[in-house]
């Protein structure tokens, strides 16, 4: 597998206006009249599940054409390109992702995805609990906005008080 293949239109972006453009599109796609788009995604973008010892897998089918745009996630994870091209777009600029091709997904990452071919993403994900419900597993690996994200770094980072028994 190959890694990710970087376009030679590189774009800077600031973070905070990344942060704000992503929150505004989010915005506009939970005041759209009937929400289509959370019922939709499950039609449009099939999910699959895989569930070993301690780790939880996903896989997604996303067609030619369409715009997605990721979750904010807490965790370090691998993904995996299996098949397709898509254009990436991050606080770091824009990428060309194409398969095969597998990298590290940092905490804190968002992308908005442009799918130029049918694209397979697969990722994996710790699961020390071996859960197996989605909402719990997401509920777990991402947040909504990075407002969200910037409180949960923070009581990650937070010193830690010892208990004490008297």
């Amino acid at each position: 597998m190959d890694e990710i293949e970087v376009s030679e239109k590189q774009i800077t972006t600031d973070s905070q206006a990344f942060r704000d453009a992503m929150a505004a599109a989010k915005k506009v796609l939970d005041a759209s009249p009937d929400n289509r788009q959370e019922r939709d995604i499950d039609e449009l973008c099939p999910l699959k599940e895989w569930f070993a010892d301690g780790i939880y897998m996903r896989e997604i089918f996303m067609p030619k054409g369409t715009i997605i745009m990721g979750k904010i996630h807490k965790y370090e994870h691998p993904n995996f390109v299996m098949q397709g091209e898509v254009v990436s777009q991050t606080p770091e600029g824009e990428k060309v992702i194409k398969a095969p091709c597998f990298f590290i997904s940092k905490p804190g990452t968002q992308r908005l995805l442009l799918i130029k071919e049918d694209t397979i993403w697969i990722t994996a994900h710790k699961n020390f609990d071996n859960l197996k419900d989605r909402d719990l597993l997401e509920e777990f690996h991402v947040v909504r906005t990075f407002e969200e994200y910037d409180q949960f770094k923070q009581l990650e980072t937070s010193p830690k008080k010892e208990l004490v028994n008297l």
